[in-house]
């Protein structure tokens, strides 16, 4: 995998510990906030030392040399830990991580970069100031040297460059070069205004309860004889062999009453008097005649009294 210039670094302490094949992805000094107390100690003893001289009375001023001392106490310790500052590297390769350390003497701590697991990534309200953040390697083994690398400079990019080479790497070589070239990055659209979209469906109606549908009123056809159509007969009308029938009964309406018109004998009715019709639904119920039998009821337990 192919990295950013800004990630070779042509060192002669990085040439002590790469393989010929690997490759590079980053390489970094520790952020300079690490140098922030031997800098602001040494620079406070080189005002004290200078304030102190101006002070005093200019003749004995040949006399207080000593109160440079500190200062240069102070400037010795700060050239030493710069030279630490400049030893100390944070390597990630294609094949592992490295953590180097030691000015006098030199110290590698390495782990494979198949025993990462997850990376947390850490910044503190200064690091979000001066630019520095600490990077959590949890691993599947024991704890190891590169548990917590602290004080890593540009930590969003590096992050973001870590995590697509240890996880997703089909977008390293994209990360990598959105890095090298930062203008070439996609950026990221504003969500679309939902407001100019269509307008959801509207809901459906509430159905409310429905009302029983109106009774309808069913009338028979006319007789054979002729009768109305409303089917009533006149009860003066005569059927066969020339004997009146006596009065008919209208099937419609809400019960059985006499017709007073009509020229024919119902069709539901024999010369007995007895009703035998056919039940019609919505209509009148006819009498029973004798030949037919009516179904009787159901009852629990049967007809026997014990039987509850």
């Amino acid at each position: 995998m192919s990295a950013p210039a800004d990630f070779i670094v042509p060192h002669r302490a990085l040439q002590r510990y790469i393989l010929a094949d690997e490759k590079i992805i980053v390489a970094t000094h520790r952020h300079w906030g690490l140098l922030w107390e031997p800098i602001l100690t040494t620079a406070g003893a080189f005002v004290l030392a200078l304030a102190l001289n101006v002070a005093v009375d200019p003749n004995v001023r040949d006399d207080m040399g000593w109160v440079w001392l500190p200062f240069l106490v102070l400037g010795a310790r700060l050239f030493y830990k710069w030279l630490e500052w400049r030893a100390r590297w944070f390597v990630m390769t294609d094949r592992r991580l490295l953590l180097l350390d030691g000015f006098l003497v030199h110290r590698v701590a390495m782990m494979p970069s198949e025993k990462v697991t997850d990376l947390g990534y850490e910044r503190t309200p200064l690091g979000q100031l001066l630019g520095y953040g600490t990077f959590v390697f949890e691993t599947a083994g024991q704890d190891q040297a590169l548990d917590r690398v602290t004080w890593i400079p540009r930590p969003d990019a590096r992050y973001r460059l870590i995590i697509a080479s240890l996880f997703h790497p089909d977008a390293a070589d994209a990360e990598a070069a959105a890095q090298a070239h930062p203008d070439m990055r996609p950026q990221a659209m504003p969500p679309a205004d939902s407001s100019s979209g269509p307008p959801p469906p509207a809901l459906m109606p509430r159905i409310g309860r429905r009302s029983n549908p109106p009774t309808q009123r069913i009338e028979l056809p006319a007789g054979r004889g002729g009768g109305a159509p409303g089917g009533t007969a006149d009860e003066s009308d005569a059927g066969e062999g020339g004997e009146p029938t006596g009065p008919t009964w209208s099937s419609t309406g809400s019960g059985t009453a006499p017709a007073t018109s009509g020229s024919a004998a119902s069709p539901g009715r024999t010369s007995d008097g007895h009703h035998h019709g056919e039940h019609v639904p919505g209509g009148a119920t006819a009498i029973p005649g004798p030949s037919e039998v009516l179904p009787e009821p159901f009852i629990e337990g049967g007809k026997d009294p014990k039987i509850r």
